[in-house]
């Protein structure tokens, strides 16, 4: 259960909020075979001085989640960006969270407007508006994103950045 980190943000105070995933497992009560593990996306903030702890983790995602970035927007808050893998789809959804890294605001959201069954995590860029932008390759190797606005609300569909996996 040893956590991967997955990215790193100075915060708006100066101190570092990381993103990491641990693996967890979790026995079955009464048979061993039934045993199952579930992936959990966490945010935690670290002190600039001392790299002592602040606070708890914030759990941002659970059981399917893996692969997170986490980036600083413009006006301090974080958003915290992963790949969830369901039984039949991988999809890319965000969450933002306080300039703190305490609070979630609002709910988990859908990054891509289509999902097209498998989706890979590319990027995620903070723009000036207070608004980012989101980049994923689909399962049919096009490079894909999508702009959101300051309050997270998609401004606009999926664009094509590249096709055929081109780079």
């Amino acid at each position: 259960t040893s956590p991967t980190i997955n990215g790193a943000v100075q915060m708006a105070n100066g101190n570092i909020a990381i993103s990491y995933k641990i693996n967890q497992f979790i026995p079955h009560p009464t048979i061993p075979l039934f045993n199952t593990a579930e992936l959990r996306t966490y945010v935690q903030e670290i002190d600039k001085s001392s790299g002592a702890l602040v606070g708890g983790p914030v759990q941002i995602a659970g059981q399917t989640a893996n692969g997170s970035e986490i980036t600083k927007l413009a006006d301090g808050r974080l958003l915290v960006v992963w790949q969830d893998f369901t039984t039949d789809t991988t999809r890319i959804e965000g969450q933002l969270l306080s300039a703190d890294g305490d609070t979630k605001l609002g709910a988990v959201f859908n990054i891509s407007a289509e999902l097209t069954g498998r989706e890979t995590l590319g990027d995620v860029v903070a723009l000036q508006n207070g608004g980012f932008a989101v980049s994923w390759l689909n399962g049919f190797s096009h490079h894909l994103a999508r702009m959101f606005t300051a309050t997270g609300a998609a401004a606009g569909n999926d664009f094509l950045l590249t096709d055929n996996g081109a780079t």
